[in-house]
């Protein structure tokens, strides 16, 4: 309106008295001072937005403007809104300091726990906390701001040091973590292990601790863990699916069930048919297994619900049939509890049929019914057939004989001692029982001709095994008789000792030891004992030759040739054989005559020591070349 006058009054102003124009330059000029009161009381109560209102400046200026219209006659409106904008702004003033106040109080309880953190070297709560202090140090008012954010500063200080040294000690290991996480995708892990090692290696940075390394390398590490992720995210999500179509076919069976419920004709059932329902249902349900026990939570309780409905319908059946099979476990008790014949046998076998078609029951009680009828029918069965087995045994008792008459001569193969009375007394037993039913009669007689066989060859072995032992204790005893000949030449006194310790270790032998040769071996020991006592030396030029002449034997008897030393020596003895008409082949077989020079060469006195060695390794040599082929 004023700049509307002012338009006005410059078109008209020609026309004006100087007394006119003093007016209105007057009115204007008033006018122009009360709106720059009012635009001062507006600015005090309306502050720009983009500055923090000074309450204590505004009350300073609403204030002043109150006195300056308190006297005036007329003031203008907006100076009646003044006593309530005062009142308004010292409200606010309080609430301010107060504020402040709280402010001031929380700034110094989050200073504690800011030095209580760099303390402690807890790097990130520190600066989590210093940046939440320098807000709130920002809002203080007055002299409080400056001194809390010196403190501030110098603390920030230490702050930046604390993460210095985070920094240097834990840089390595972040650095160790993401190249680890970023070798990941090249593991070739299982999806499910992937993501368990992402989770650890993301748990080992986590336990690190915040430090400016960790801010710093964090983008990289993240970027590495999502891209390990990738594969697992598909796997995962793959299972998802899975669950999802798991839960699906878990509602089919269930729509399936309510279905076979509603349709089925309860009055005439098959309850066969309702067992094998719920069975395969029990078992489609398993393979169909959710590891999401609230996902599939409602779906169990449902499934459950159905297969209760169908148990229910079950239950009335079930003791029906229960109450059958315990009548049949009575009628069989009765049987077992009368005589015992052919005819309650078929009784038995009769109710062993109408149990096979009886109805449906729950497993647990049918198992425990059916051992129960079993038994009690067992019983029965056992009965007979004792008494079937005596009546069979009194049949077959001079079977029975051979068999064990065969048991007796098995024994008897299987041990070292061979009676032959025994042995001829159990085959005319066998021989005598009377005539033996056909089935049995040839398996008999094939088992007596193994078992006789088995006893020979065991006799047999036995013989060759008594032999062999024979030859060891009386190769024992020469070798006993070569130390005694080795101590020839010796002093008598001296040598006792010697004598008495070999003789100790003398063992006369088995009774079933060839009378022969244990007299021949005594009778060496005994002539080289009495030559060491006498201190006399054997006949060795004799001896000698009786040893050389022992080879002889050997070699003609194995066709082999004789040393050139001794062929004269053998041509000799094999005229003079003619001449006797005496030849070992003539009387003995040429393994009893190898085994006969064998013994008689550990039996032979002792040859000139010059001589033994060689002559024991001609004769053992041509020995061993006869039992090799």
């Amino acid at each position: 309106q004023l700049k509307d006058s002012e338009s006005q009054w410059l078109q008209a102003g020609e026309s004006a008295t100087d007394a006119e124009q003093q007016q209105f330059n007057q009115n204007r000029n008033a006018l122009k001072k009360l709106l720059g009161v009012a635009r001062t009381v507006d600015a005090a109560k309306n502050p720009a937005e983009d500055s923090a209102p000074d309450i204590a400046k505004q009350l300073q200026t609403l204030e002043k403007t109150r006195q300056q219209f308190s006297a005036a006659d007329t003031p203008p409106v907006f100076a009646s809104e003044l006593p309530a904008m005062i009142n308004t702004l010292r409200d606010e003033q309080n609430k301010q300091k107060r504020d402040n106040d709280e402010l001031r109080q929380s700034v110094i309880k989050q200073f504690g726990a800011l030095q209580g953190a760099i303390r402690a070297n807890r790097w990130g709560p520190a600066k989590s906390i210093h940046e939440r202090l320098s807000r709130k140090v920002a809002r203080l008012q007055g002299r409080d701001k400056q001194s809390h954010a010196e403190k501030l500063e110098r603390l920030g200080k230490q702050l930046k040091d604390l993460g210095d040294w985070k920094e240097f000690a834990s840089q390595p290991k972040l650095e160790a973590l993401c190249e680890q996480m970023e070798a990941l995708p090249a593991a070739g892990l299982a999806p499910k292990d992937q993501a368990d090692r992402i989770k650890d290696l993301q748990l080992q940075w986590k336990n690190l601790g915040a430090s400016p390394a960790q801010e710093q390398l964090w983008p990289r590490f993240k970027l590495a863990a999502d891209t390990a992720y990738e594969p697992c995210k598909k796997y995962f999500a793959a299972k998802r699916e899975e669950k999802l179509a798991k839960l699906d076919q878990r509602a089919e069976i269930c729509d399936m069930l309510q279905k076979y419920i509603d349709t089925s004709d309860w009055e005439n059932p098959d309850w066969r048919l309702v067992e094998k329902t719920i069975r395969t249902a029990r078992t489609e349900w398993r393979n169909r297994r959710v590891f999401d026990r609230k996902a599939s939570k409602p779906l169990d309780q449902r499934f459950d619900a159905l297969i209760k409905t169908l148990h229910d319908k079950l239950e009335p059946v079930y003791e029906a049939n229960a109450a059958e099979k315990a009548d049949l476990i009575e009628k069989v008790k009765q049987l077992g509890e009368s005589e015992i014949n052919q005819h309650c046998i078929n009784q038995v076998k009769r109710l062993q049929s109408v149990w096979k078609t009886g109805g449906v029951m729950r497993r647990r009680t049918d198992q425990a019914l059916w051992k129960e009828f079993n038994a009690a029918c067992s019983a029965i069965f056992n009965v007979h057939r004792e008494q079937q087995r005596e009546q069979y045994k009194s049949s077959i008792e001079h079977v029975t004989r051979a068999r064990g008459i065969i048991d007796e001569l098995k024994k008897i193969a299987k041990g070292n001692t061979f009676d032959d009375k025994q042995l001829q007394a159990l085959q005319d037993e066998f021989q005598q029982l009377p005539e033996f039913p056909e089935r049995d009669a040839r398996y008999l007689k094939r088992d007596l001709t193994r078992v006789l066989n088995d006893v020979e060859k065991g006799r047999q072995n036995a013989s060759d095994n008594s032999r062999r032992a024979e030859q060891d204790r009386l190769r024992h005893k020469a070798e006993l008789c070569e130390q005694l000949e080795a101590l020839a030449g010796g002093q008598p006194a001296e040598l006792e000792p010697k004598i008495a310790a070999i003789l100790d270790e003398w063992q006369d032998g088995e009774k079933t030891d060839k009378a022969e040769w244990r007299k021949a071996i005594n009778l060496r020991r005994d002539s080289i004992v009495l030559h060491l006592q006498n201190g006399t030396l054997p006949d060795y030029e004799k001896n000698t030759a009786d040893r050389r002449m022992l080879c002889i034997d050997l070699e003609i008897l194995l066709d082999l040739e004789t040393p050139a030393e001794d062929r004269n020596l053998r041509m000799q003895h094999q005229l003079q054989q003619l001449q006797d008409g005496m030849t070992s082949s003539a009387t003995v077989s040429k393994p009893a005559r190898l085994q006969e020079l064998s013994n008689q060469w550990l039996c032979a006195f002792a040859p000139d020591p010059a001589l033994r060695d060689s002559l024991n390794s001609r004769f053992n040599e041509t020995l061993n070349s006869a039992r090799k082929s």
